[in-house]
């Protein structure tokens, strides 16, 4: 009996000294469980001299004619933000969705350029080292705005784009969002901004959203500098060029986005001609909040451009039933 008590004592003092940084234990044990149940993997590449990790889900030999799709995150976010949306898609696409540099496990250093002209060479490059010629490019917030410059100056190795809630390269917006983002100094500013980010979060421990909060202090520097050259970016692109947009494009909105009003929405949709669809519940990262009703938007978009390949049937249907992934 007493042998259980100290047990117990010990494992509570354990939890009370190391908190909240248990909750990073438990938010990599939860993602490795996931990764595991639906065969995703992370990868590690060079690009133009930066080691990025990836999350991706691996290849089946009755899924060889999957199209790549890329999926981008927001500033001060990383690539697991995009798992519960990519298990829902993993069966139509190569999903790879990167660490973009400043972020998650990829890292950050000042000698790197966080410019949107920069990340999105690398990320063309990332393309190109995949095998690819073109990928369907996924973005939110920062990483939507990335889509877009790939759009007009990278068109030849874009298929489409899905812009979720781009921050805006020519308005207030994004200068408006990046302060939003450095005025975090505390745990209580964290969870007001984090439920800014989303209308319907999804239920998280405590202990998990306290290990985020002092991560997302800690790394006030780092965004700061990253913040300073995603403002440099905000003139790159002009209306007219939205105007001539060659791959398709489609707009996913949150009706209750508090960081980036729904007027941005309909003059998006406006300079770029685009479908727009709009969650009047949901709010900045539709991902997180409603995966299943944004993979079957995606998939609704993805059929009307013909996004799909044609699954390769094997000579033998024994064979695609023994092949398709538990």
């Amino acid at each position: 009996m007493w042998i259980l008590i100290t047990f117990i004592t010990l494992l509570v003092a354990i939890y009370l000294y190391t908190y909240p940084a248990a909750g990073h234990l438990l938010v990599k044990t939860i993602q490795q469980c996931r990764m595991i149940r639906y065969d995703f993997r992370e990868r590690g590449y060079r690009v133009n001299g930066i080691p990025i990790i990836v999350l991706e889900n691996a290849s089946h030999q009755v899924h060889d004619n999957r199209p790549l799709m890329i999926m981008l995150h927001d500033i001060a976010s990383d690539k697991n933000v995009w798992l519960p949306l990519a298990i829902r898609l993993r069966e139509r696409f190569h999903v790879v969705i990167p660490d973009l540099p400043g972020h998650g496990e990829t890292g950050f250093t000042q000698q790197w350029d966080y410019t949107i002209k920069t990340q999105s060479q690398r990320l063309v490059a990332l393309i190109w080292q995949l095998g690819y010629q073109q990928a369907h490019i996924v973005g939110n917030g920062m990483g939507a705005d990335m889509a877009i410059y790939m759009a007009v100056y990278h068109a030849s190795a874009v298929s489409s784009i899905v812009l979720m809630s781009p921050l805006g390269l020519e308005t207030d917006a994004l200068g408006t969002d990046l302060n939003r983002f450095m005025k975090v100094s505390s745990p209580k500013h964290y969870y007001r901004l984090y439920n800014t980010l989303m209308a319907r979060p999804p239920w998280t421990p405590t202990i998990i959203k306290d290990a985020q909060a002092a991560e997302f202090i800690d790394n006030r520097l780092k965004m700061e500098r990253i913040c300073q050259d995603l403002q440099s970016s905000r003139s790159l692109i002009s209306e007219s060029q939205l105007a001539q947009l060659a791959p398709a494009v489609f707009i996913l909105w949150g009706g209750q986005n508090k960081l980036v009003n729904y007027a941005l929405a309909e003059r998006w949709k406006d300079l770029t001609g685009a479908e727009i669809q709009v969650f009047h519940d949901l709010g900045h990262r539709l991902m997180v909040e409603s995966p299943a009703r944004t993979a079957y938007a995606l998939c609704h978009f993805y059929s009307r451009i013909n996004g799909f390949e044609s699954i390769k049937m094997p000579a033998r249907l024994e064979d695609f039933y023994k092949n398709l992934p538990l």
